[in-house]
């Protein structure tokens, strides 16, 4: 046997096979560790027992997709995945069934020069433009890498495989619910969980219920402070009287020395 041609062989085939290609085959034998499964390449795949899915009901023979995972084993094996392949299938299902207008879930995986987010659902790439984030204040793109987002379907290509989403569509209407129900829900003198979200010079700005309050900082304790920080932790939730509420102007003014000895 002519092993240096051999080798060749093997690494041409090993590149048809790189990392997260998803491959047909079948079982051809069956092992202990896992299952040795021929993809129709120069070499066979070898998929480990738990990345196989039911691995006591398998058989030789069996037909089924596998994602190939870029490596091979100490026998020359490329190393493949059954479970993997059953979640990027899925994922596409569930892509191929985004309607527009329609909002879905996925993570986010990389940040484009542009600013632009870009995740993946199964082989569908999901781009989200920079100006697409957020309508309300300027964000770091690169924080929302590994984040999972849920975003709102604006064009749909099934040939390129790529949806173009928005996720400040769909967060621009969730604040507008949030906010109809602050509006309709409170009134002057409630007392009202709020989560302090900014300092400022003059006070602080208080999120309650989705909507941002203004807390004087004459409105924050009985003593002399010079700072909102001096009493309050940016993030922290601490409960405030509604001093003011002006539905028409969207303007609530709030109270935390009126609750707390301090």
């Amino acid at each position: 046997m002519d092993t240096k041609f051999n080798l060749k062989e093997i690494e041409k085939t090993f590149v048809k096979y790189g990392k997260e290609n998803l491959n047909q085959g079948i079982v051809i034998s069956i092992k202990d560790e896992g299952l040795i499964f021929n993809i129709g390449g120069k070499i066979d795949a070898f998929i480990p027992k738990d990345e196989v899915e039911n691995f006591s009901s398998m058989k030789i023979g069996d037909r089924f997709s596998v994602v190939t995972m870029g490596k091979k084993n100490e026998d020359g094996l490329v190393l493949a995945s059954q479970k993997k392949a059953a979640k990027i299938e899925l994922e596409n299902q569930n892509a191929r069934n985004i309607k527009l207008g329609e909002s879905f879930s996925c993570v986010i995986s990389d940040v484009k020069d542009s600013g632009a987010l870009v995740g993946k659902l199964g082989d569908y790439q999901i781009i989200i433009p920079e100006d697409e984030i957020c309508s309300y204040r300027q964000v770091n793109p690169k924080s929302y890498l590994q984040k999972k987002i849920e975003a709102i379907a604006t064009s749909i290509n099934t040939e390129e495989k790529r949806i173009i989403a928005s996720i400040k569509i769909l967060d621009d209407r969730t604040r507008a619910a949030n906010e109809e129900v602050f509006w309709r829900t409170n009134f002057v003198n409630k007392i009202v969980d709020g989560t302090v979200k900014r300092f400022v010079p003059y006070g602080a700005f208080v999120d309650v219920g989705g909507v941002s309050c203004l807390l004087h900082i004459s409105n924050i304790s009985s003593k002399k402070i010079n700072s909102a920080s001096d009493v309050l932790e940016l993030g922290k939730t601490y409960k405030f009287r509604i001093l003011k509420f002006d539905r028409e102007n969207k303007r609530v003014s709030l109270g935390y020395k009126q609750l707390n000895n301090n």
